[in-house]
């Protein structure tokens, strides 16, 4: 009887004992777990400002570049030099206003243009 007593206690103690023992090592693979997730997680956010900074520097990169070309003077060659003779221009067939009359024109101009008193 007493055999029989001890093997119940220790049929219902067995699941009771053993439980903190499951608990325990549940809470340990969760805090394992946890702690796996918070290093992905810096992980994560570690390459994400990388990316971030990859991606400021090549737009100021390419802002730069803009500019630099927009600076750039293009080459352009001097113009060929053509060897051919100056032309000849004969002054006589040209209009001429005698000095006299020009003075005169200029006197009219400038009296017109004067605020009437």
């Amino acid at each position: 009887m007493r055999a029989a007593a001890v093997l119940l206690v220790l049929a219902a103690a067995g699941p009771a004992a053993a439980q903190p023992l499951t608990t325990a090592t549940d809470y340990l693979l969760q805090m394992e777990l946890q702690a796996q997730q918070e290093l992905a997680r810096q992980r994560s956010v570690a390459l994400e400002n990388q990316l971030m900074s990859l991606e400021a520097r090549l737009q100021a990169e390419q802002g730069l570049a803009a500019v630099r070309t927009q600076q750039a003077r293009p080459y352009l060659p001097p113009p060929p030099a053509l060897n051919l003779p100056q032309p000849q221009i004969d002054t006589s067939k040209l209009a001429s206003i005698p000095d006299d009359r020009l003075a005169a024109s200029n006197r009219a101009v400038r009296e017109a243009a004067q605020p009437a008193r």
